[in-house]
């Protein structure tokens, strides 16, 4: 059956008809405030499924039986979406229109709704009108029997609205037709009585134009309707002083704006964003202020000061990785926005200080970790942004000292006394990246990308110890996958000192011991010398490793330095989260800083010309030779930067690729549009020619044949001189055959006497040679 119905969809059309009683359902009972109704809500019994090629009076006759309406008491009016998005009655159908088959009036259907395409059935959208009545016990208006008042040339269909401010209640009362000429005091009674009013009492009318942005204009009592049309929507309300009023909304345009701006907005915290969190019903056009005071005062005994937010992602659906800024957005319509897509979700977390003060401060997540290597615990240390590495090791040492583990705060103490150092490294995919200077500022220190690492620095890697010719190495955990060359890193990396005699027998037992790894395990360790052009080494005992390393540096080896110790075994320890700050570490992120990318585009080239170089040094006579569209790149890749953090995370990564991907469909179009319109111009013009050829074949009287001018017909055509004539072989001139006379048998006499002619032979002379 449903696949019968969907093979003759093309033969039907759905009548949807609008009744005072689904009006009066509709608006402000069931959610509908502005326009007058909400067709794809009607009930099933006044949708009809009608075949195109039945007459509107069968249809009037279905009507009339199956909602008891009879055929003089229907009137049919079309629907029209006008330009400011609002959808009314525009105009009766006329008599003849009655008469035409469904097919035919096709010219309204849906008119001006967007959800009509050519592939969709015909959907008609009428309003009934039938006679109405006022019930003088409970003053309603009612459907009544009989004829459909006549209407006037010159009338004006009119629906009205009543809004009560005490209850804050917008209801549908009657619909009117009034003479354009009418004064709007004289209907002002009839308003009276049609909304139940007492007559003493003064009314205020709007007109109902638009609903976004709200425009309710209270109409001037002096003037006419002549300036209204048909579908228009008058609001009846008690006069009101919305300065005296002590109703929440006093005038029906401040409900609308209401209604309007309203939005149910959910919070949840960030560190359980999966935990039910407060639903609180807010304005669109509230201010960051407002919105954390009525989510402090929700929370009961709350600072709204000490409110972060973050906003939605609308690809990963979860929090975004930076919260918001102290008053970063100026409402809650920009803070429920993310690329370009709107939802209704916000989290929010409690500080223990006011959030402007917070931001004045440079939060860094730091890892400390033990001698060997292993995580001790997480620290978090705040410091004004004009601080340098120094002062975050000062506060990371006296955190340590202050742990509640009594054992780790002994240590830091011990190692303070022994005055045993600490250094901040930055670690990623289980690399150390860089070892910060103890001078460097931490305004630029970017956690949410690398991960801090906090370390003792051991006795042999102390300035002071360290010896000429020693050098600082890095080692990693790695593993290779069979067959392979690839080198995945994992574990925690660490620095270790080298001298210019040692072995790897020598640094063996050191490995082994700052470990902590068992004999039987420590065997099945393979050693490798790691460099990012070739394939892994691996080292035998009595491998120099001095002279495998490059470089013969003091200083630590830094971000982009290729060549490291690799301690290749199975990764038998417990899974980590991927490196890099914050709750959502498994986003994806770019750092957009141009100065970044045009180091890193340097090094890929240096890289290219065969020298190894690292990200902080700099590269000699190397620079990337094309720079020439730096601004498009910082412009486009800040675009897409929608919270400002100077990172591209997923979302707005997900955001760039699909701009690049649309950018490119419209490319392909217009290529394919500029190949269509080059072939057609050649075949234009082709046609052209051909066509220009065939006219002027056609419009010739004469053609050549084999060297002869000859007619259409195939005459051939002979030409004669106006001044020259050949008779008998002489060339003669026609003025001398004149002089012979008219007559014809005396020219022919005379022609066979050539003398006659001799004067008029035209002679020529002779030249030598």
């Amino acid at each position: 059956m449903r696949q019968k119905m969907k093979q003759e969809a093309h033969l039907f059309c759905t009548l949807k008809v609008a009744t005072d009683a689904d009006l009066k359902q509709q608006i402000g009972s069931a959610g509908q405030c502005f326009d007058l109704v909400n067709h794809d809500n009607l009930p099933a019994s006044n949708i009809f499924r009608i075949r195109k090629n039945l007459k509107f009076t069968d249809f009037k006759a279905t009507v009339a039986e199956k909602l008891g309406i009879p055929l003089e008491s229907q009137r049919y009016w079309t629907w029209q979406a006008r330009e400011n998005g609002t959808y009314r009655p525009v105009r009766p159908l006329r008599p003849d229109e009655e008469q035409l088959t469904m097919v035919d009036l096709r010219e309204h259907r849906e008119m001006g709704s967007q959800a009509v395409n050519k592939h969709a059935m015909m959907d008609l959208r009428l309003f009934l009108e039938t006679p109405q009545q006022q019930n003088p016990t409970t003053l309603a208006f009612e459907r009544v029997p009989g004829e459909v008042p006549p209407r006037g040339k010159h009338d004006i269909f009119l629906f009205i609205k009543h809004y009560d401010p005490e209850t804050e209640v917008l209801r549908f009362v009657c619909r009117l037709n009034l003479h354009r000429n009418t004064k709007i005091q004289d209907a002002a009674k009839l308003l009276h009585t049609c909304c139940g009013l007492p007559p003493d009492i003064d009314i205020d009318i709007f007109e109902e134009v638009q609903f976004d942005p709200v425009e309710v204009n209270l109409l001037n009592k002096k003037n006419t309707l002549a300036d209204l049309m048909d579908g228009e929507i008058l609001v009846v309300q008690q006069a009101e002083d919305p300065k005296d009023s002590t109703f929440r909304h006093p005038t029906v345009v401040q409900h609308m704006e209401y209604i309007r701006n309203r939005k149910m907005v959910y919070f949840c915290k960030l560190e359980d964003p999966k935990e039910g969190g407060i639903s609180l019903e807010l304005m669109r056009d509230m201010s960051y202020d407002e919105v954390t005071a009525t989510l402090a005062k929700s929370l009961v005994g709350v600072d709204p000061t000490h409110i972060r937010l973050t906003q939605h992602n609308a690809y990963s659906h979860q929090p975004q990785k930076n919260p918001m800024r102290f008053r970063g957005i100026s409402n809650l319509e920009g803070m429920l926005q993310h690329a370009n897509h709107k939802n209704d979700i916000l989290y929010y977390e409690i500080l223990d200080l006011p959030l402007p003060e917070l931001e004045q401060l440079k939060t860094l997540r730091v890892s400390h970790h033990s001698d060997n290597g292993e995580l001790q615990s997480d620290l978090t240390v705040r410091l004004p942004k004009e601080s340098i590495v120094a002062d975050v090791l000062d506060e990371l040492q006296r955190a340590m000292e202050n742990s509640t583990d009594a054992t780790a705060a002994a240590t830091a103490r011990a190692n303070r006394a022994y005055g045993r150092e600490l250094r901040l490294m930055e670690v990623y995919h289980s690399k150390l990246y860089k070892v910060y200077e103890s001078d460097e500022g931490i305004e630029t220190i970017n956690d949410g990308y690398w991960k801090l690492r906090v370390e003792v620095i051991p006795e042999d890697q102390m300035p002071d110890a360290l010896q000429e010719g020693d050098q600082i190495i890095h080692v990693y955990h790695m593993k290779m996958d069979q067959g392979t060359s690839i080198v995945t890193c994992f574990g925690d990396p660490f620095l270790l000192r080298i001298s210019e005699s040692d072995t790897m027998a020598d640094l063996k037992p050191r490995i082994q011991s700052k470990l902590g790894v068992s004999d039987e395990e420590f065997a099945k360790w393979n050693f490798n010398f790691v460099s990012a052009r070739n394939d892994p080494v691996q080292l035998i005992d009595s491998a120099m490793l001095h002279s495998s390393f490059s470089s013969a540096s003091r200083q630590l080896l830094s971000a982009s330095e290729p060549t490291f110790l690799g301690l290749q075994h199975e990764d038998i320890g417990p899974r980590r989260e991927p490196d890099g700050g914050g709750p959502f570490r498994s986003m994806l992120v770019i750092q957009h800083s141009w100065a970044c990318s045009k180091r890193i585009l340097d090094l890929a080239w240096c890289w290219l010309k065969g020298l190894a170089v690292s990200y902080n040094a700099k590269p000699p006579n190397c620079a990337f030779p094309g720079y020439h569209h730096e601004k498009q790149v910082r412009d486009t890749l800040k675009k897409f930067d929608f919270n400002d953090d100077d990172n591209l995370d997923l979302s707005e990564v997900t955001a760039l690729v699909e701009h690049l991907i649309a950018q490119e469909k419209k490319t392909q179009y217009l290529k394919w549009a500029i190949i269509f319109l080059a072939v057609f111009t050649v075949v234009l013009l082709g046609a052209m020619t051909g066509l220009i050829y065939a006219i002027v074949a056609a419009l010739k009287d004469t053609e050549v044949d084999k060297t002869v001018l000859v007619t259409k017909s195939g005459e051939v055509i002979q030409v004669a001189s106006s001044d020259l004539l050949v008779i008998g072989g002489n060339l003669l001139s026609r003025a001398s055959l004149a002089e012979v006379g008219s007559d014809e048998g005396q020219r022919r006499h005379l022609i066979g006497d050539q003398s006659a002619f001799l004067g008029g032979v035209i002679r020529t002379s002779a030249f030598p040679g």
